[in-house]
């Protein structure tokens, strides 16, 4: 928890740091010394991949935070170059400090404690700084808000089949090759834009969806994405909601969770598997 932290080594700066109303306190217990800063898939693949293929050295800090907290507000925000300024071109020159919000959300189901449903992250809630913010502050000019962020439903989608093919990479020979012969592979479709409700944006209850193909034999991952068009190289008041890009992310570990474990259930579950098959 960045607002009252205590792992020294996480060094989370704080934005904007501030609350409509006062501060809801410090947690009760409080995380322990050596908790998690935050996600180190969101800091080393997924927020790289945020800004394309733009030539910089990016530098990503990542927070837990509930997402719709507002006592006080967490927002993903670019310190270096610092707000309205930009770095002279992109290049190795060029160093960007940033910082993303990231808020895992678990199934309820699990807290029954059965072994029946999954126990990694059902999504990964991120905030993160748009690809057009990242290339303004980079020095490019005239960046297209429409391409890069507005109308791309391919940026959270790329970060979701990253972590998919992470877990296929790192799972066992065995693991791997059961699941290539009895499991149901995960394809991904295109970002949905989420849209404005009368609480605000629907992109923080727009679940990333799980949706299995006629024959089963394929699930289609589908996430929600949410953006806004940078301003003044992000120097505007934090109630000014520029330069965003939201996604729902699929954890490495539920992707690998589900190599091992879901994704065998359909066709290598007990239901399937034979009386002899049991018996070895």
């Amino acid at each position: 928890n960045s607002d009252y932290p205590t792992n020294p080594t996480c060094q989370y700066p704080k934005y904007p740091d501030k609350s409509f109303l006062p501060p809801a306190g410090p947690p009760k217990p409080l995380p322990p010394a050596d908790c998690t800063c935050g996600s180190p898939w969101v800091e080393q693949v997924a927020a790289p991949m945020m800004k394309g293929d733009l030539d910089v050295k990016l530098i990503v800090k990542d927070a837990f935070h509930d997402v719709s907290d507002v006592r006080p507000f967490h927002l993903p925000h670019i310190f270096e170059p610092t707000p309205g300024s930009a770095c002279a071109a992109p290049g190795p020159d060029c160093r960007m400090n940033s910082t993303t919000v990231t808020m895992p959300i678990y199934d309820l189901k699990d807290l029954v404690d059965t072994g029946l449903w999954p126990i990694t992250a059902s999504e990964m809630r991120t905030k993160f700084k748009s690809r057009q913010a990242l290339q303004e502050a980079a020095g490019l000019k005239d960046v297209n808000f429409t391409e890069t962020d507005g109308s791309n439903a391919g940026i959270c989608q790329s970060i979701n089949q990253a972590a998919y093919e992470w877990a296929l990479k790192h799972a066992s020979p065995v693991a791997l090759g059961r699941f290539q012969k009895y499991g149901q592979k995960l394809s991904f479709a295109e970002d949905k834009k989420s849209g404005f409700g009368i609480m605000g944006p629907t992109w923080i209850h727009d679940s990333l969806t799980y949706t299995p193909s006629q024959d089963k034999k394929t699930v289609v991952v589908q996430s929600h994405y949410f953006t806004t068009a940078n301003k003044n190289l992000g120097d505007v008041p934090f109630i000014q909601t520029v330069g965003y890009h939201y996604c729902k992310l699929l954890s490495p570990a539920r992707a690998m969770e589900w190599i091992y474990v879901d994704g065998l259930k359909e066709f290598y579950g007990f239901k399937n598997v034979t009386e002899t098959a049991i018996i070895v």
